[in-house]
């Protein structure tokens, strides 16, 4: 990925790397390197290498609009125990399924790479979060 050739070191090798909202992070045979935008309309580059070793733990967290869901959920139950036909259970019930699915899909995933002196978390984007989060923990705990 061209946004890291000019931080790898000669020699490093590049293993994975992954896209955030507006950051990137690199994993290459010794180190991470995270790269991002300091601040909400900045354009200032922020950049950090942590060495394997350096990294104590790796923590994933979920958030999400858990009222989204909840609603959706409702929304169906009603219209089933409510409705008597099939043309008035469908008024209720697609939005109610629709809610669910926006849940799901709205869902934002961080992984935390916790050090001595700070945690840096990292936002995902995408449905495959948990594939690449599972990925990046493998690759930390191979070359710590």
């Amino acid at each position: 990925m061209g946004e890291f050739d000019s931080y790898l070191n000669d020699g490093e090798k590049l293993l994975y790397t992954t896209e955030g909202k507006a950051e990137y992070l690199g994993f290459t045979d010794s180190r991470v390197i995270y790269l991002g935008l300091k601040g909400l309309f900045s354009q200032e580059k922020q950049f950090k290498d942590i060495r394997y070793s350096h990294i104590s733990s790796v923590a994933l967290s979920f958030t999400s609009n858990f009222l989204i869901l909840m609603a959706g959920i409702a929304l169906c139950i009603v219209a089933l125990i409510l409705s008597t036909e099939i043309a008035e259970m469908m008024w209720l019930i697609i939005p109610g399924l629709v809610l669910v699915v926006v849940y799901f899909f709205t869902r934002k995933t961080t992984i935390i790479f916790v050090t001595e002196q700070e945690k840096i978390p990292f936002r995902f984007k995408g449905t495959e979060a948990l594939d690449m989060a599972t990925t990046i923990s493998k690759i930390v705990r191979k070359y710590e």
